[in-house]
């Protein structure tokens, strides 16, 4: 499709006939229907109810995405000496961020602290801890550098 065409269509200046639409939307890859309908937006508030909660211990984990979506997103709140195991599945990787506190990430001799506004990429298993209690963030699943 000519760059004019497309600029006149853009700007509003032309009125389309149904073949230049058709050319339109198959050079785009989309639908007839995908052209010209308004873009959609939708929002969905899960509520408490409809996510899952885990408490161990002094540790608490709200998983923020649903079960069966493919991916792991969880909130993760220790009391002052709370601990929790975070497992990151093969091949792939996890995202912990701090939120507030501190958060120790331990595996074996390898120790890593987290304070607020820091964030850890997790491959394997490590236990998360807080002597003084501690807020995080983890996301599970990512693709592994």
């Amino acid at each position: 499709m000519p760059r004019p065409t497309v600029a006149h269509l853009e700007s509003g200046q032309s009125n389309p006939t149904l073949a230049v639409v058709s050319k339109l939307a198959r050079s785009l890859g989309v639908t007839l229907d995908g052209l010209i309908e308004p873009a959609r937006s939708e929002v969905r508030v899960l509520e408490a109810g409809e996510l899952r909660v885990e408490r161990r211990g002094k540790a608490k984990r709200t998983h923020l995405v649903p079960e069966g979506a493919g991916m792991v997103a969880e909130r993760i709140e220790l009391r002052p000496g709370g601990s929790c195991s975070l497992e990151a599945a093969r091949g792939s990787m996890s995202l912990l961020a701090c939120e507030r506190g501190e958060l120790v990430l331990s595996e074996g001799e390898q120790r890593a602290v987290l304070k607020p506004e820091r964030a850890a990429l997790v491959w394997g298993t490590v236990q998360c801890s807080s002597p003084g209690g501690g807020i995080g963030y983890c996301i599970g699943g990512l693709p592994s550098l």
